[in-house]
């Protein structure tokens, strides 16, 4: 909540009320026994139920209710408080066969190929036809043989110039 001050040096009070069901008379009597030193309680919500009116009426403080339509009206449309729009431009990038290749053959993905392979390998003595647990198993052990001898080629580059 948010405490105001007028000009007269009264109190008032600005609490929200966000949830996903209606203001009821037993929520706006708890905002109210917790603000009751306030001169006055604005209460903003999405909406409230018929009865919360005739509550108002009968309390002696100066209670004001807005649903979501009222706090459009006094708030947003009357101090021309309106969020910025902007514009992003998303970068729709698509996926060609050889980013798909260097993204598999990637060096960190090999503990979870070898974590895949295991499972794979496990697994297999449960099911009846384990040929297509066997045929994947082997892409991955390929996979990763291949990954792991593609990263320990390495090429002798001089790091001194002046030598």
């Amino acid at each position: 909540y948010i405490i105001l001050t007028n000009q007269n040096n009264e109190k008032i009070v600005l609490s929200p009320y966000f949830k996903f069901e209606n203001l009821t008379i037993d929520k706006l009597n708890d905002i109210i026994k917790k603000h009751k030193k306030m001169h006055q309680i604005i209460v903003i919500c999405g909406d409230y139920d018929d009865k919360c009116n005739d509550y108002i009426v009968m309390c002696n403080k100066k209670i004001l209710l807005l649903d979501k339509y009222d706090t459009y009206r006094y708030f947003y449309k009357e101090y021309d408080f309106f969020p910025e729009i902007t514009y992003e431009n998303k970068n729709n990038s698509k996926k060609t066969l050889k980013n798909l290749l260097s993204m598999s053959l990637d060096k960190q993905n090999v503990k979870g190929y070898i974590i895949v392979i295991l499972i794979l390998f496990f697994f297999s003595f449960y099911v009846r036809n384990a040929l297509y647990y066997y045929i994947f198993m082997s892409f991955l052990i390929v996979l990763t043989l291949l990954i792991i001898f593609k990263s320990s080629k390495k090429v002798n580059v001089k790091t001194d110039i002046l030598k």
